[in-house]
């Protein structure tokens, strides 16, 4: 390393103000270890780095890291975590690729985990968010157990991913702050989970093929406990039609009165269970708040049978009349799908079509002419990314469209297609060339 003494226009900065500059830096990287690097450059930049505790509050460690663990959670001091967990077994113990799920640790690998888990337990108290992430019994078993009964006051973002039944009382000590809470391959019918659930505005359900399914009056029950959510998503069927415990009128439904967004994603059981399925869920839900509603990666039907559902309770009021924002992704859809899905969610105001699948027919029922009227007189930004849609098509629905007094203000298309960025001449439509992976699509 170099001496004390300043040598660089960077090295002249006070302390407070290269520390700021090293936690930018910490917030635009993708991973977490700047801190090390920035630790290792020259003796000035050790002592600024190590005199600025929020640098290594971000903590992501592996079973294999935990010296890394201890450096961190020490150097942190008493400011508040975001810890990741990847807690997977490393290829180094899997005896030449066994399955993960029937490892039995050795007494000295056990060891690891167990002290991992302890040191995070002893700061679980200043953990504003947390993810944990495990495919061995053993090891979730051993950091869950080291969970139990523990407050995390500051906790405001828990993911889990496991596929062990837990029956003990995880973060038993209260989460009061909790907003954000994603289950990936979790039993939902643990009863540790729905202590969890009565402050969350944000809930994410990943439910894989192989796990068990919830009735649909117990997926009530479940989403019942969330009185305040307001984004929804759920990725696989989270529930099973086989045995229908709520007729279809009922009322005794999922009522989220707050519910502002809802994302339906890997809907793709056998073409009946997945109709059956999406059906049901448009039923069972009551969402009269709803802004925002996304469609991805399922099989065909899927749409439609959420339209039908829809249209078997609500013969006399609109399922979600604050419903402006539409997506699809990767998801097909015949036209006479999309005529109903237009005539179902009238007043949609920004449409967003990603993917492959041929939205020719969704597209084609919203030009008007062909024996119909504009279909969503109210559409006024249209998004477009890795689509066949040609500019023929699009063409043709910008014109259509200002002919009858409709016109687009805007259409965003990412620049992978076969675009130009001149517009439709006479069309008073601006068109935005947009990268398919910037945040600003991303979170448009």
């Amino acid at each position: 390393m170099s001496d004390m003494k300043p040598k660089t226009p960077v090295d002249k900065l006070p302390n407070e103000i290269l520390a700021d500059i090293f936690v930018i830096c910490l917030e635009e990287e993708e991973g977490v270890a700047f801190p090390i690097t920035a630790s290792h450059v020259s003796r000035y930049w050790r002592t600024v780095s190590l005199g600025t505790p929020a640098l290594w509050s971000r903590i992501s460690v592996s079973l294999l890291q935990r010296p890394l663990l201890d450096i961190y959670l020490t150097r942190s001091s008493s400011q508040s975590l975001d810890i990741v967990l990847r807690f997977n077994l490393p290829e180094t113990w899997r005896y030449g690729g066994t399955d993960s799920e029937l490892i039995s640790l050795p007494d000295y690998r056990q060891r690891i985990v167990v002290t991992m888990s302890h040191s995070i337990t002893r700061h679980i108290g200043r953990c504003r968010s947390f993810a944990f992430t495990a495919d061995n019994p053993q090891v979730t078993g051993t950091v869950l157990r080291s969970l139990e009964n523990v407050a995390a006051p500051q906790l405001t973002s828990l993911c889990l991913e496991f596929s062990l039944r837990i029956l003990r009382n995880v973060f038993g000590g209260g989460t009061p702050l909790l907003s954000t809470l994603s289950l990936t391959s979790v039993w939902y019918s643990d009863p540790w989970v729905v202590p969890l659930l009565p402050h969350l505005t944000f809930l994410t359900l990943k439910t894989t093929p192989d796990m068990p399914k919830l009735s649909d009056r117990d997926f009530c029950k479940l989403l019942a406990e969330c009185p305040l959510l307001r984004q929804l998503s759920l990725d696989g069927i989270p529930f099973t039609t086989l045995v229908a415990s709520l007729s279809p009128n009922t009322s005794r439904g999922a009522h989220l009165a707050f519910l502002q967004s809802l994302n339906i994603s890997h809907f793709t059981l056998l073409p009946f269970d997945t109709r059956a399925c999406a059906s049901r869920l448009s039923q069972i839900l009551s969402i009269p708040q709803l802004e925002s509603l996304s469609f991805s990666n399922s099989s065909q039907g899927l749409v439609s049978s959420f339209v039908d559902g829809i249209m078997i309770t609500n013969l006399d009021r609109e399922w979600a009349p604050n419903l402006t924002s539409l997506s699809l992704v990767d998801v097909q859809i015949s036209r006479p799908a999309a005529i109903s899905l237009a005539r179902c969610f009238s007043r949609i105001r920004e449409l967003k079509l990603i993917g492959k699948s041929p939205y020719s027919a969704l597209l084609s029922s919203v030009i008007p002419g062909n024996g119909h009227d504009a279909m969503w007189p109210e559409l006024k930004v249209l998004t477009l990314a890795r689509t066949m849609t040609t500019w023929s098509q699009l063409s043709d629905l910008l014109l259509n469209r200002n002919r009858i007094g409709f016109p687009l203000q805007r259409v965003r298309i990412d620049r992978y297609g076969y675009w130009t960025g001149d517009g439709v001449p006479g069309v008073p439509t601006e068109i935005e060339l947009f990268h398919p992976l910037s945040p600003q699509f991303m979170t448009a």
